[in-house]
Formats: structure tokens, C-alpha cells, sequence
């Protein structure tokens, strides 16, 4: 089973700074992390060592101490969430699980203990950094979780024969130097993709966030600092520039990619009321038509061809007569800026007003027109925002289209110019189905290996389209 980027994001939070050679014991999944942030994977001995232990559970004394001899820093993970994610759990086993937390973070703190007087038998200085859940939501690494009323479900066991600045220190560093100060950092978690976000003050408290990214989660990082500041170019309207963070600055160290951008006061909306949609609306009407970016469906074909990897051959043969009928639906339809994922999670409100709109990491200037506006539509009740892009086509956008008269949509199809008609609009919800299943599938590798999640998101979908016309 694959296990999700953000897991192993804690690396960065203690290996040393110029490490090329890592020992990864045991863990296919961590071993590729570590390839793919561009380090060694040694099938022997080397100066560091990271381990993962599955469920929290003491492994065989002598299974970790065949690994200490020469080690510099080891580093052991212990508990700390599911290790991989299930796309379906039952309510009696949810409830279960909740009940079991405190034991299984209490077993995690007494293996992780058990580990550290191991290391220190050895000569190991020793530090230990609770962790929250990593198997599906952000991580969050460090003491302040105590402060954030979070239950460290975990625990991860460094111990080093010499201290040396650890990636995420160094990375800190950089980042202070390129201010001209000091940073002190209030809280570290990771997301989906695989970021760390650092909630950082400098002397006189003045807050930052300081992105970090390594291995393919780095793409992420540049493709929002790029779409940002291409945005800031071109645009002259307060609806958009006001509402972008700008990056203070950005840069390398080691095997990561680094962005320092200032605080923004304000909160995700609890729900969006009549205020909040006309601002969003307007946003997304001054992003679309920022810079034209020609006419018809974008890439809609090559998505099509991204799912029919993983449908059956029903599903083929619908997909095909979908991309010709799309292709003609669409062939008049501008492209334009899209933000990509747009939601209350990425949004910033002070009171009614909204104040920022952030993570451009999917931003396309290339995107069909619309999608942001179902996303946000699609998961704006609470209730919807754990669907996926197949159940909010079903459940939400189509049966909305049909029931006509959304005045979200006809006021952005009158602002934009898109045709409100049903024939239009059902291509477009269509299209937003193809675009992000197709996203996910590329940019979050456990996806391909869910087979719930395909049936969810491709093969059901593909056996409701059949006779669409």
C-alpha cells in the first residue's frame, strides 16, 4: 500500500544539513522519499539512519542496534497515524479507533522512550518530537502541539553523536538571513503534497510563513511562486493584488526549495454567505479574463487519455465519445487564469470580507472557464467537503445544472461571457470532472493505487455517462 507524501515530510526536520547518504531500513516508501529528494539510499550501514516503525510496536532489540555502529544520527519514527490511507471506514471502526487514540499515543511515547535509553546505551544525545496524525491530515512536529490542544499520536527518536543544523534549521536560517535577522519558529506541520509550513516570528514578532519543499513536492512550490508573481505582473485591479501574498523572498538549501512570505491575519470561512460569494465572484471573473489564452477545451484530450489508463473498456468507449462531444461543446469557450483549487480552505476572511486567497500550487493560465467556481460551490457546504471530483459530479454539480437558474453561475456567465445554457454548462461540469480526477491522478501518486478511489472517481462516473448525450 502507498503510503502518503506528507508522512515522511518529518525528514527534513532531522537530517543533517549536507547529507547525501541515507540509511532507510525496511521501508520501501521512506527509501523512495529519500531517493527522490536526490540523497543515496545505502543497503548497508551509513552515517544516518531513518526507520519507520509500523503501528507504534518495539521492534527486536537487535533489529535496531545492527544499524547504530558508525551511525552519526538516527532518527526512528514511532506511531503517529494509519500507515496508509483507506478511502472507506465504517462508523462502529471510526468510533473504535477514536476510543483506542489515547492508548496508541500512550504505547507510541513508551516505545519512543524505550528507543531513546536504547540510543543513550549507545552514546547517543538524545531529543524526541511528538507528532500528530500522519495518515491522512497535516502533521504537526514540535512542542507546540501541547499549546494547540493536539494528542501527539506519535513520537520521533533522534539520536546523534555530534550536532550538527538539521535541513529545516538551515533552511530557517537562510531564510533569516535573507530579512536581516532572526527567526524563531512557533510550529512546523506538512500538507498533502508533501510541503513544510513554518510558522515563524522574528525579534519584534512580526510573523512569517516559511514553505519548505523537497523531492517532487518542490514542483508544487514554484508553480505557486511563479503564478503569483506572474499575476502581479499583469494585473492592475485591487481585486486581485490585494489579495496575493507576495513572497519576501525564496531560495535553496540543500535538498530543498525554500519561500518566505509575511503573516495574513484572517480565518477560513466557517460557511459563505451572500457577502463572501459576491467577492469570490468577482475574484474569479478578474482572474479568468487576466490574460486570454485561446479557445477550446484546453487539455481536456490529454486528461481523457490520463483516465483511460485506469477505466474498463466500457469506460473507453464512453471516454471517447466524451472527448468529441466536449471538444464541440467547448470549441468557443476562452481560456483563461484558474486558481485550481480553490475552496474555504484556501481562502482568508476577516469578518465578511476576504482578505487573501492562498496556495496557488495547481494555478494553470490555460484553464477552462468556471472550474474554480464549482470547486468552491461544489465543497462549500460542510457536509460535501470530504467529496471527491467523481461523487461532487454526481451528487452536486450535475443535479444543480439541471435544476437551472443557480445565480452563482448565471452571474459569472453574464459577467464572463460563457453561455448559460444547459448544454454548456453540462460540458463544463464535465470538463471540471475530467480535469481534476485527471490532477489528482498525476500529482498524488496514491491515488493510482486506491482501487476504491478509481471506482469512485473513473469507473462510476463511466457507467453513469454511458448514455449521456
Amino acid at each position: 500500500m502507498f503510503t502518503p507524501p506528507q508522512r515522511h515530510s518529518w525528514l527534513w526536520a532531522v537530517l543533517p544539513l549536507g547529507t547525501d547518504t541515507v540509511a532507510v531500513p525496511d521501508d520501501p516508501d521512506l527509501a523512495r522519499a529519500v531517493s527522490e529528494a536526490g540523497l543515496g539510499v545505502a543497503e548497508d550501514l551509513a552515517p544516518v539512519v531513518l526507520m519507520t516503525l509500523r503501528n507504534g510496536r518495539m521492534p527486536r532489540r537487535a533489529a535496531v542496534e545492527e544499524w547504530l555502529h558508525g551511525a552519526e544520527v538516527v532518527a526512528v519514527s514511532v506511531g503517529g497515524g494509519r500507515t496508509e490511507i483507506r478511502d472507506r471506514v465504517s462508523r462502529p471502526r471510526r468510533a473504535l479507533e477514536r476510543a483506542a487514540t489515547p492508548f496508541l499515543a500512550a504505547m507510541s511515547w513508551l516505545t519512543g522512550r524505550r528507543i531513546a535509553e536504547m540510543l543513550r546505551g549507545h552514546g547517543f544525545a538524545v531529543s524526541r518530537l511528538p507528532v500528530s496524525d500522519r495518515s491522512r491530515g497535516p502533521v504537526t512536529v514540535g512542542s507546540s502541539l501541547w499549546k494547540h490542544h493536539v494528542i501527539p499520536l506519535g513520537v520521533i527518536v533522534v539520536g546523534r553523536m555530534r550536532r550538527r543544523p538539521t535541513v529545516l534549521e538551515a533552511v530557517t536560517s537562510a531564510a533569516a538571513d535573507d530579512i536581516g535577522g532572526a527567526l524563531a519558529v512557533r510550529r512546523v506541520r506538512t500538507v498533502e503534497t508533501g510541503k513544510v509550513l513554518l510558522d515563524v516570528a522574528d525579534d519584534a514578532g512580526r510573523r512569517y510563513v516559511l514553505r519548505v519543499a523537497g523531492a517532487n513536492a518542490a514542483g508544487f512550490l514554484w508553480t505557486s511562486l511563479g503564478s503569483v508573481r506572474s499575476i502581479n505582473a499583469l494585473s492592475r485591479s485591487p481585486v486581485l493584488k490585494d489579495r496575493l501574498v507576495q513572497p519576501i523572498a525564496h531560495g535553496a538549501v540543500g535538498p530543498v526549495q525554500y519561500a518566505l512570505e509575511p503573516w495574513t491575519a484572517g480565518a477560513h470561512p466557517r460557511r459563505m454567505t451572500p457577502a463572501l460569494w459576491e467577492q469570490c465572484l468577482e475574484f474569479l471573473v478578474e482572474l479568468h479574463r487576466l490574460q486570454p489564452g485561446g479557445k477550446g477545451p484546453g487539455r481536456l484530450v490529454t486528461d481523457i487519455q490520463l483516465l483511460e489508463t485506469y477505466a474498463d473498456e466500457a469506460g473507453k468507449r464512453t471516454l471517447n465519445k466524451l472527448r468529441d462531444q466536449l471538444c464541440d461543446r467547448l470549441a468557443d469557450l476562452t481560456l483563461g487564469w484558474g486558481h485550481g483549487d480553490f475552496w474555504q480552505e484556501n481562502l482568508l476572511t476577516d469578518g465578511e470580507r476576504l482578505v487573501a486567497v492562498l496556495d496557488w500550487d495547481t494555478a494553470t493560465p490555460a484553464s477552462l472557464p468556471m472550474l474554480d467556481l464549482m470547486d468552491l460551490i461544489a465543497l462549500s457546504r460542510r457536509r460535501d467537503r470530504g467529496l471527491t471530483p467523481g461523487p461532487r459530479l454526481a451528487g452536486v454539480l450535475l443535479p444543480l445544472i439541471r435544476a437551472g437558474e443557480d445565480t452563482r453561475i448565471r452571474a459569472y456567465c453574464d459577467a464572463t461571457g460563457v453561455p448559460p445554457d444547459r448544454r454548456t454548462l453540462e460540458a463544463l461540469a464535465l470538463g471540471y470532472w475530467i480535469d481534476r480526477t485527471a490532477r489528482d491522478l498525476r500529482d498524488t501518486p496514491d491515488r493510482r493505487v486506491r482501487p476504491t478511489w478509481i471506482a469512485q472517481n473513473v469507473r462510476a462516473p463511466l457507467s453513469q455517462l454511458a448514455s449521456w448525450r
